[in-house]
């Protein structure tokens, strides 16, 4: 599946979100996907050590992601690893939300 990790997130009235308060780049899909790819994996409030396989894989997608100023080509289970972590690494619903919909597509 293609998917155009190039997209900006948007609050509920479509304005691009931001970095931070004190950073005006707008968030992608590109940069919430990367940031939850790269974080480490938390358990009960505690860092995993990183799972090689796992970790072989996220590195793959992330390269892919910033190597590609269009579309990217990724599977549908590379799609899954990407919304969990997504959904792992951020508290926001509109971050998680936002990429979800536009990872689905």
């Amino acid at each position: 599946m293609l998917r155009n990790f190039n997209q900006t997130i948007v609050d509920l009235d479509e304005r691009p979100l931001k970095l931070s308060a004190d950073d005006d780049t707008e968030v992608t899909l590109a940069t919430v996907s990367t940031m939850a790819l790269m974080a480490a994996t938390i358990v009960q409030g505690q860092p995993q050590p990183a799972d090689g396989l796992k970790s072989l894989q996220a590195i793959d997608i992330c390269l892919r992601i910033k190597a590609s100023p269009e579309a990217v080509e990724v599977s549908t289970e590379e799609i899954t690893v990407i919304k969990d972590r997504i959904q792992t690494y951020f508290t926001s619903p509109i971050v998680v939300g936002m990429a979800w919909r536009m990872l689905e597509g």
